[in-house]
């Protein structure tokens, strides 16, 4: 007799459906990584952005005040006194996941020399079921 090569029908049902049961349990933990992940690259970002406004406006590259402004969908690291009467050319655009929101101050512009922000208080980055981060901008332009 000669022996068959190769896997039954029953064998395969069997593989695939123990794949399934480990998908099963591993991809809820694995959106809720995932989307854990976003928020704390967004909050590493933001505050990568408004360093870099603070610190562009004390070393008064080209003689200018910077700033950030949260929009809805995203967030600009921008240079002048304003969003309003930036300079476009300059303009950096970092865009928002879907899940992430920016709350608190929408605008922040960085004196130039002195590095003094014009507002201060709390903006909060936050993922809908997952928490959020604070940061505090003090009246000295340092982020807290």
């Amino acid at each position: 007799m000669h022996a068959r090569r190769g896997f039954t029908i029953v064998e395969l049902l069997l593989v695939i459906g123990i794949i399934l049961i480990v998908a099963a349990f591993t991809l809820p933990g694995s959106a809720l990584f995932l989307r854990r992940q976003q928020l704390n690259d967004t909050v590493y970002e933001f505050t990568n952005a408004l360093e870099r406004a603070h610190l562009q406006a004390m070393f008064d590259k080209n003689g200018s005040a910077f700033g950030v402004r949260v929009l809805s969908d995203s967030y600009v690291l921008f240079e002048g006194s304003s969003y309003a009467a930036r300079n476009t050319d300059n303009d950096e655009i970092f865009p928002l996941s879907s899940s992430v929101s920016i709350t608190g101050l929408s605008e922040i512009v960085f004196a130039e020399l002195t590095g003094i922000p014009d507002a201060t208080g709390t903006i909060t980055i936050s993922d809908s079921g997952n928490g959020g981060t604070d940061i505090i901008v003090n009246a000295h332009g340092i982020l807290e």
